[in-house]
């Protein structure tokens, strides 16, 4: 088994997709950190301040006459379209749009199937033309980063346990793993929260409210009223740069989570932005299911993945960084 900061094939394993990287990064590489960023923008907690900033996103302008409705009011409805939404069966259509060191736009695509049982189980494998690259999960106790299109096949493994904010983000991840499957936003909130405070936002078209997160970042809201569903989540970093601007769009009814009239919905539409990086994610969910007791438990099963694609590296996020050689003095013999 290989330690965190081991090489493998041409990536890195401190890995890829920090500040501190190779300045190159693949079509996987970038893939990771969007889709690292789309799992960390929906956290919990915390309290609110209003926004004032305009964008093109804050459209159309409408007159508004009251107050945003409350927190209580968008948790009551979060919860009700949640209900139902605890596990989830989908394909997906993956682009990914980006700056080329040479300043070039480039573009790829791939096809991708995303499974998750709540509350700590999460599958999302990524193929290009049917051929498996990319595996990204966890289970009950561990988590980890499959990549069988490089050389060696390696998968990089931690434990929820032995996870922390400096571990996570030394492998290019903004959150810790169990907070991973709150991102697609269906898991239930707290019913009420006074610290946090709500408010229109500067053109009145979203109820907007920002709460403080762990590491000194802070997430904002964009909510859709009536419907309460959430339209846009922005991440800034402690000194307020943005970091992440991710929209949800067509929230669709998921086969079988409850009667034909169920509240239950999920967004179809996923865009992760990353201004740092002039990168673009989009994922397009189809055929979403909750297939109930009839979910299956091998995506979860990592003894069975690590066999099943001929894993030949194996990365224990969870063991210290391998220190550098200590160059050895050289010279004649002592007296």
């Amino acid at each position: 088994m290989l330690v965190a900061g081991d090489t493998v094939g041409s990536m890195t394993m401190s890995i890829v997709m920090t500040s501190t990287t190779a300045q190159r990064m693949t079509f996987a590489q970038r893939c990771v950190l969007a889709l690292a960023c789309m799992l960390c923008v929906v956290l919990s907690g915390g309290c609110a301040t209003q926004t004032t900033q305009t964008d093109a996103f804050d459209a159309p302008a409408v007159t508004r006459d009251g107050p945003a409705p409350t927190y209580a009011a968008f948790a009551a409805a979060h919860n009700a379209r949640v209900k139902g939404l605890d596990r989830l069966w989908a394909r997906a259509e993956l682009s990914l749009t980006y700056t080329d060191d040479e300043g070039e736009v480039q573009r790829e695509e791939a096809e991708a199937n995303l499974q998750y049982i709540l509350p700590r189980k999460f599958s999302l494998l990524i193929s290009k033309v049917g051929e498996f690259y990319f595996g990204f999960g966890s289970n009950d106790q561990k988590y980890w980063w499959i990549d069988v299109k490089n050389s060696p096949r390696t998968a990089i493994v931690g434990e929820h346990a032995k996870a922390t904010q400096d571990k996570v983000h030394r492998f290019g991840l903004a959150v810790l793993p169990l907070e991973l499957i709150d991102a697609l936003g269906i898991a239930p909130v707290r019913a009420t929260n006074a610290e946090i405070k709500t408010a229109w936002s500067a053109r009145g078209a979203w109820m907007v409210f920002r709460e403080p997160l762990a590491g000194g970042l802070t997430r904002e809201w964009w909510i859709e009223t009536p419907t309460m569903w959430p339209g846009r989540i922005r991440l800034f970093d402690k000194t307020g740069q943005e970091l992440i601007d991710a929209r949800f769009d067509q929230f669709n009814v998921v086969e079988g989570s409850g009667p034909p009239n169920a509240l239950s919905r999920h967004p179809a539409k996923i865009e992760v932005r990353l201004p740092a990086k002039a990168t673009t994610l989009k994922l397009n969910l189809n055929d979403m299911q909750n297939r109930g007791a009839k979910a299956g438990n091998a995506p979860y099963e990592l003894d069975r993945l690590l066999k099943a694609y001929r894993i030949e590296r194996n990365i224990d996020v969870d063991q210290p960084l391998a220190k550098p050689a200590t160059a050895q003095p050289t010279g004649g013999a002592t007296r």
